[in-house]
């Protein structure tokens, strides 16, 4: 695609593509398809959607194609895959435009950034780290917010693992986390100031920066450092927290019910409690309340804090108990049981001390294989630990084994290991190091067997388990998911009229849904009659579901 001449032809069909008349727009939609495995196409919606002097709705139109494409061409094994050079290109072109004036492709935009960014870096874009850090030190409030938004958008941006790279880790925690702190506090004050004044609209925008500045601190927080207590500018931000949330809860009490910050306010408190919460948010301090968990953090804190003795005695515990485990033994089952949980639970204290790419080898992979029904408990609790081990020490060729493994398990006799199992398929498969050309030799068996999972649990809380599997597995592989989705397209409508009473399963199925529609490209035009009346309903704001439907509904969208 020559870009001098494709530009203004695509510019056009995109704004044929925004016309409410359907004897246009339908032309129009066909033409943007057949271009999107045409190369350069990408390149010039790049260029449409940042020139900030075009239709505003011709450059969303275009920063969502772009987005789409990503999702489907840009990883190296997919079909019509984008090239290295054109994909060089377009990671340049993202990280120029952080004066974007419209708020909504801004997000997109900071969504994109995101996208490419758990593919790419910091091997394939080693650029964005330092110029994010450039722009969000800048004197100019509308680049440092556009700059900050990407590390809210994929933890990624702000984990353990992309601070493993070393040079990464040190400008996050040096330079990211006391810049951000400064910001946050600065806008915080400005908004606390300016809401004494009645109708002041600065207020608004000091809110939301301030929001933005807090979550970015939040997740660097949890997933930045790897000692966040031994960090003194951590610690500083943990208990400035406190401060300023009686500060902003005392502000709320003077702030009328229709104020233009009500809302924005409101939800920044609700997030100075997450930030205290404990690295499970949807479980909230549940964990207090049950004698399990509860045991597990107090166990976790105890190896954290005395690991040096706690370690030998547990590697030893691990070093006896080798080799299998006499099925007649109900007590020796338990004790292996309860050494396991522990290994696992300490997984990150463990990682210098244990070589569990050969313990895998020689010890786990034979003990998943024993099928007596009186080692369930077992073949449950080792699949539970390998789980645990493959985003902290797991090399990339031995993932074939493990899906060797997983597949074999789907098909156990107990459903509570055949749970544990699609559960712990979740965590190689939405991992930083995930292969597709690895996966795809068990694609089809794994996916049939997830499916009949699905249809077997009967619980809401386990089918919305699988489902959110089968969505990472769909994303992950993206259009090679095609051939295998039929009984899952099938599935869909009628577990969705079975859960009219379960809202959360129902945005459950929207999530899937909307993985589905990316996966089947064009195909997913079959699914409209089903895809229509459900997005009707989770978008309808006079209906009551929306309550919990609507961000996925539009989603999906």
């Amino acid at each position: 695609m020559d870009l001098d001449s494709a530009s203004s032809v695509v510019l056009q069909v995109l704004t044929q593509a925004s016309s409410q008349d359907s004897t246009v727009l339908k032309p129009a939609e066909e033409q943007l398809k057949q271009w999107e495995t045409q190369t350069g196409f990408y390149t010039v919606l790049l260029n449409i959607f940042t020139n900030h002097s075009l239709d505003v709705n011709v450059r969303w139109l275009a920063v969502l194609y772009f987005k789409n494409g990503i999702d489907r061409y840009w990883r190296r094994v997919a079909p019509n895959a984008l090239s290295e050079a054109e994909k060089s290109t377009l990671r340049a072109g993202l990280i120029t435009n952080f004066n974007e004036p419209v708020n909504q492709i801004a997000t997109q935009i900071s969504v994109l950034i995101a996208k490419v960014a758990r593919l790419d870096c910091p091997k394939q874009w080693p650029e964005l780290i330092p110029t994010l850090i450039e722009s969000i030190k800048v004197q100019d409030e509308l680049r440092q917010h556009r700059a900050l938004s990407p590390f809210t958008r994929d933890q990624d941006l702000s984990s353990k693992r992309l601070a493993q790279t070393g040079s990464s880790s040190k400008m996050l925690a040096s330079e990211i986390y006391s810049f951000a702190c400064c910001l946050w506090n600065h806008h915080a004050d400005t908004f606390l100031q300016l809401i004494c004044t009645e109708g002041d609209t600065n207020a608004v925008s000091s809110l939301e920066r301030a929001s933005l500045s807090l979550k970015v601190l939040r997740k660097l927080t949890v997933h930045g450092f790897a000692e966040p207590l031994q960090n003194a500018e951590v610690m500083g931000f943990l208990n400035a927290v406190f401060d300023r949330s009686r500060q902003f809860l005392e502000c709320s009490r003077g702030v009328r019910l229709d104020h233009p910050c009500r809302e924005r306010l409101e939800k920044v408190i609700i997030l100075f409690t997450k930030v205290v919460r404990p690295v499970e948010e949807s479980g909230g301090d549940s964990w207090k309340y049950s004698l399990r968990p509860c045991s597990e953090v107090l166990f976790m804190d105890i190896f954290h804090e005395y690991s040096q003795t706690l370690t030998p005695v547990l590697l030893d515990m691990v070093h006896t108990l080798q080799g299998p485990t006499p099925l007649e033994d109900l007590n020796a089952i338990l004790i292996k049981d309860t050494v396991y949980n522990a290994v696992g639970l300490a997984a990150f204290e463990l990682f210098d001390s244990v070589d569990f790419d050969e313990w895998f080898r020689s010890q786990l992979l034979g003990e998943l294989q024993i099928t007596h029904d009186r080692y369930k408990l077992l073949r449950r609790r080792v699949i539970w630990l390998i789980g645990q081990w493959v985003a902290v020490k797991f090399k990339a060729d031995l993932r074939p084994s493990l899906y060797q493994a997983i597949l074999n398990l789907l098909q156990d006799q107990d459903l509570v290991v055949r749970i544990e199992t699609a559960t712990t398929l979740n965590l190689p498969v939405d991992d930083f190091e995930f292969r597709t050309e690895q996966f795809l030799p068990y694609l089809e068996s794994i996916f049939s067997l997830l499916f009949q999972l699905l249809q077997q649990v009967t619980e809401c809380d386990s089918k919305m388990q699988i489902l959110h599997v089968l969505s990472c597995v769909i994303e992950r592989v993206n259009m090679q998911i095609r051939p295998f989705v039929g009984c899952l397209v099938q599935y869909l409508p009628l577990l969705w009229k079975q859960s009219e009473e379960h809202n959360m399963l129902r945005c459950a199925i929207l999530t899937t849904l909307t993985h589905l529609v990316k996966g089947l490209g064009g195909d997913g035009q079959n699914l409209y009659p089903f895809l229509l009346p459900v997005i009707q309903l989770s978008t309808d704001v006079s209906q009551p579901p929306h309550i919990y439907l609507l961000e996925d509904g539009l989603e999906l969208w």
